[in-house]
């Protein structure tokens, strides 16, 4: 965020105070929601995300859980012995809920869930950004935000 705004900065120094009062705006919102979800996350540290591939490993370390997937290729088919395997530990965990993408699924995964009478969650890798770029900052936080219910909702809550 700093490269950003002094790069900016660089490029338009007649903005200077806006593009520093953004960014010192943008960055409150930033850590206020990064304390938010260190507070939700804390009672699950060491609980595993279990997902169809190792999903937003950041922010799975950030938050101090384990990432657990079916797969270590979104395009890898999974085995029926890695369908075994991760079946026994969806069922050891106590998992509530089986972390998938949008943009990544696969029919093995979803008929799993279904035998395991779980329900899919959806973790967006943020990979793209909402067309108008004006709200791409909002599109992200409340993406964040939206991740951190559906994620304690996959760990229990």
């Amino acid at each position: 965020m700093v490269t950003i705004r002094e790069g900016l900065i660089a490029a338009d120094p007649a903005c200077r105070s806006r593009y520093q009062a953004n960014a010192a705006a943008f960055l409150t919102q930033l850590d206020q929601l990064d304390r938010d979800l260190a507070g939700q996350f804390a009672p699950h540290a060491g609980r595993p995300l279990l997902a169809f591939h190792a999903i937003g490993p950041y922010f799975a370390q950030r938050y101090q859980l384990l990432n657990e997937a079916l797969v270590d290729d979104p395009d890898q088919a999974p085995s029926a012995a890695d369908l075994e395997r991760f079946s026994r530990r969806a069922s050891q965990s106590g998992a509530r809920a089986l972390v998938s993408e949008p943009q990544a699924s696969s029919k093995a995964f979803v008929a799993l869930a279904t035998d395991l009478g779980l329900p899919l969650v959806s973790f967006d890798p943020l990979e793209t950004a909402p067309a108008d770029p004006s709200l791409a900052a909002a599109y992200y936080l409340s993406t964040m935000r939206r991740h951190g219910q559906q994620l304690l909702q996959a760990l229990g809550r």
